[in-house]
């Protein structure tokens, strides 16, 4: 009797052992959020004999560093092949953040031997080194509890280079730009594919939903106050609007001063508007045009530009002013000076 309790006992312990090391393998490895957590270990590990196992980096350069917090500098966002045995796991990011891409058999891998034990990979038309100094790969997002507080050309600057297609995370930061203590909270909502872009203090001043990245609002920190740019093109028109903002209310509407007259022509939301902000000299210009490249040489008028005038009376903006209007020479547009001017000071990216 006791003989067969024993046996049931170890056969029991034996069961159980096994589904706890297969689960304990599972969750402490395979899982996406500790994939990279254990590999220091094994790659440590003097059962570990091939020497083709190891971290392979393909290296994606920014072309400049950058400091975001304390022990994260990023010159780079980069590829990752981490070899064991006859597995492959790959890897994408910085310190910022790390994203866990998927896997794969070793023998699908085309390894190149540069000499003794040093190896590359070839893949995805991408040549990944082996970097003997790269000993731990750890996934996970350090901007959500890293980055509290920051200025905004740093916000702009890890939302450009970690939401990523297919994978975005939500963001919450305060900006450091003013002492009004702005916060922007970027959400991706993936029942509707929408950003939920919104900017607060203790009250909430604006809510706005966007398709993507591109057309989120641009910022700006004016005499105090946070001026927030709406630009996007809509059905092949520029819609754009201009707010600014106290540490409680909203101070000026930029479509409330429309429309505007030039020469008996009456200028309104019809038009394409893009702003642009001179930082040299602090000052904003909006141009209005019927064609949305703001260049048809073959127009009477190509485009009108307008400045605005800080008003501290009312913390906004004066009835903008006129400042000149393009007129159509009918030539090569890349000849054209006015021509010229838009595309570098409007049409230009970022």
């Amino acid at each position: 009797m006791n003989k067969d309790h024993t046996i049931r006992n170890l056969i029991l312990f034996i069961l159980i052992f096994g589904i706890l090391g297969g689960g304990g393998y599972y969750y402490f490895f395979m899982r996406e959020g500790n994939s990279g957590g254990i590999i220091n270990t094994i790659l440590n590990n003097s059962t570990t004999k091939d020497v083709k196992n190891g971290i392979y980096i393909y290296k994606n350069s920014l072309g400049s560093t950058t400091n975001i917090y304390r022990g994260c500098t990023v010159s780079s966002i980069d590829d990752y092949i981490v070899v064991i045995n006859d597995k492959y796991y790959k890897y994408h990011g910085s310190c910022m953040v790390m994203k866990y891409l998927g896997e794969g058999e070793t023998s699908s891998l085309k390894f190149n031997k540069e000499k003794e034990k040093n190896y590359t990979i070839e893949l995805d038309k991408k040549t990944y080194n082996k970097s003997p100094k790269t000993r731990e790969i750890n996934v996970g997002n350090n901007i959500i509890t890293e980055v509290q507080k920051a200025n905004y050309s740093l916000v702009k600057y890890i939302i450009k280079h970690t939401e990523v297609e297919g994978d975005y995370y939500n963001l919450n930061v305060e900006l450091t730009n003013s002492t009004n203590n702005y916060n922007l909270s970027l959400d991706y909502d993936n029942n509707t594919k929408l950003f939920d872009y919104r900017i607060s203090t203790e009250a909430e001043l604006y809510a706005g939903y966007y398709n993507n990245l591109k057309d989120l609002p641009k910022l700006y920190f004016y005499n105090g106050n946070l001026i927030l740019v709406d630009q996007r093109l809509i059905d092949n028109i520029y819609r754009s609007n201009i707010y600014m903002y106290d540490a409680f209310n909203k101070t000026y509407d930029f479509s409330r001063s429309l429309p505007l007259k030039v020469n008996g022509v009456q200028i309104d939301n019809t038009y394409n508007i893009i702003p642009r902000y001179d930082e040299i000299n602090k000052t904003f210009y909006v141009v209005f045009s019927k064609d949305n490249t703001f260049c048809n040489t073959k127009s009477d008028i190509m485009y009108y530009e307008f400045k605005l005038n800080y008003d501290f009376k009312t913390n906004g903006f004066k009835t903008p002013s006129f400042v000149k209007k393009a007129i159509g020479d009918k030539g090569n547009p890349e000849d054209n000076e006015d021509c010229k001017y838009i595309k570098k000071y409007y049409l230009k990216e970022g």
